[in-house]
């Protein structure tokens, strides 16, 4: 695949968008899912139809790196997250294939 230099603008500004706050531990489930609907709705190249998808892949994608880390604690939250902006860009990508 390749990546372009404004795709991975696009991706550093997703990277910022999906990295938690520091003590935003303390969020509810459903807190986060509003808030990650909220900041991927306001980013400029998804359509707000779409945020509530890529939120819950979002949050799905961290519950599950947040398990692993869990079940191997030698693992690096962000090394485990790092591909999670450029998958959000393609599964953006891929509504207008339809």
């Amino acid at each position: 695949m390749c990546v372009s230099p404004a795709s991975t603008r696009r991706s550093s500004r997703l990277t910022r968008i999906c990295t938690p706050e520091p003590g935003s531990a303390d969020v509810p489930v459903i807190g986060w899912l509003d808030l990650l609907r909220a900041q991927i709705g306001a980013h400029r190249d998804v359509d707000e139809r779409r945020a509530d998808p890529l939120a819950r892949f979002v949050l799905a994608l961290l519950d599950g790196a947040f398990i692993a880390r869990q079940a191997d604690p030698s693992l690096d939250l962000a090394d485990l997250t790092r591909h999670m902006p450029t998958a959000l860009l393609a599964i953006n990508a891929s509504f207008d294939v339809r």
